[in-house]
């Protein structure tokens, strides 16, 4: 119970920080300049999940039942390993964005080089292994503090369009502190002792994820890159604030049940270790572990939803708010999302990955990715930012059908 109210508290603390945050943010500072943060943001999440790679899932599956007295040296390999892997991905990141930046607008970089602290924290922070060990409590303090600070120190600096870049500096700064405490307590706490890892070795765990984090990477065509394709088409910037508010809020959502996918995650991983490939029985053994959360997830937006409805007039924060009836209706239509996204990833990233299906999981999240950047594109064209909205729940949709496709068919 206390590691699943630590990983709670994370994921609050995660949702939080948005959710507050940038509505903020986009009063203080208008549309325009919001835009601009919102974009650079976006790039920011393509690089962390390049830095993530496969080891918040893979890392786990390494640490996951050792005893750091007894498996003390095996833990020290892996920690090292993740480590000097994910710093060569960041560093490989900000060589090409270097690169690439004369063809960016004019001024992108002064934006985008503050959000990059964020993938430099996730170099750091090794979520992976407190999970593992189910030594949550000292990641949520340190998550918990970094976020509660940044969000006072946001609210103390941005005032006016002027101070837009306090926003990410502030943010990224204390995302950075968090991941490098949480790393230093690691390392104080678990005994760690770093090790050389030579480059072949690094070659190897970069090939042997590579289905992971294509797939996790793929994701991004179809949860991050929305915002960025709204401005690509022409959409206007109030359209792009309130997607990008929206998207925060169901975001939120996703974070708040996460908690519950990381307590049935190890469960759904020993009905697949029992099981020889994907077959209708193992569908409705791991579905059995989805339909706890997808019912509290089901009462939790029940409850939300007709409180909002009945009582947001009377928030004075909800009303401050630009365009507040719009990203209403956005969030209306995208957090069908989160229901598909549950049963995903039970069923594709706890089922299909650890049943020898990799690349067939791989292939279905590229190719729904894929189809939303088409769909997103015409619909955003077409009907703004509800048409952005609308392709990112029929993608996670279409996600779920190709996963339990693998199942029954």
């Amino acid at each position: 119970m206390a590691n699943l109210f630590a990983l709670a508290s994370v994921q609050i603390s995660n949702a939080g920080l948005p959710l507050l945050v940038f509505p903020y943010v986009l009063k203080m500072v208008g549309e325009g300049l919001y835009t601009r943060i919102a974009i650079s943001e976006a790039v920011a999440i393509i690089v962390g999940t390049f830095v993530l790679f496969s080891f918040d899932i893979e890392g786990v599956g390494k640490v996951a039942g050792l005893d750091m007295d007894e498996d003390g040296a095996h833990i020290s390999q892996v920690f090292s390993e993740i480590f000097v892997t994910r710093s060569i991905i960041f560093l490989s990141c900000m060589i090409m964005l270097l690169v690439v930046s004369p063809l960016l607008p004019s001024n992108s970089l002064t934006s985008v080089l503050p959000w990059m602290l964020i993938p430099l924290s996730y170099v750091f922070q090794p979520t992976w292994l407190y999970i593992g060990l189910e030594r949550n409590s000292p990641l949520a303090v340190c998550t918990i503090i970094s976020r509660l600070l940044a969000i006072v120190l946001v609210v103390l600096l941005v005032k006016s369009p002027a101070d837009y870049l306090w926003m990410p500096m502030v943010i990224g700064a204390l995302y950075l502190s968090g991941g490098i405490a949480s790393y230093c307590y690691a390392l104080w706490e678990f005994g760690i002792k770093l090790s050389y890892v030579p480059f072949g070795r690094v070659k190897e765990l970069l090939f042997a994820g590579k289905e992971i984090f294509f797939g996790l990477a793929s994701v991004i065509l179809y949860r991050d890159l929305n915002v960025i394709l709204i401005n690509v088409v022409g959409g206007s910037g109030i359209d792009i604030a309130a997607y990008s508010i929206s998207e925060k809020i169901v975001k939120g959502v996703q974070a708040a049940i996460r908690p519950l996918n990381q307590l049935y995650f190890p469960r759904a991983l020993v009905i697949t270790r029992n099981a020889s490939l994907a077959n209708r029985q193992v569908f409705k053994e791991i579905f059995k572990l989805t339909i706890p959360q997808l019912s509290l997830l089901g009462i939790f937006v029940l409850v939300a939803g007709i409180s909002l409805a009945l009582f947001w007039t009377h928030i004075p924060t909800l009303l401050i708010i630009p365009n507040i009836s719009k990203i209403g209706v956005f969030v209306s239509v995208m957090i069908w999302s989160v229901f598909f996204g549950v049963t995903n990833f039970m069923l594709g990233t706890g089922g299909l990955n650890h049943l020898n299906e990799r690349v067939y999981y791989f292939k279905s999240i590229l190719l729904a990715g894929i189809s939303n950047v088409m769909v997103c594109a015409v619909m955003a064209a077409l009907f703004g930012g509800i048409g952005a909205a609308i392709s990112f729940v029929v993608a996670e949709a279409f996600l779920t059908a190709l996963v339990v496709r693998k199942y029954i068919h």
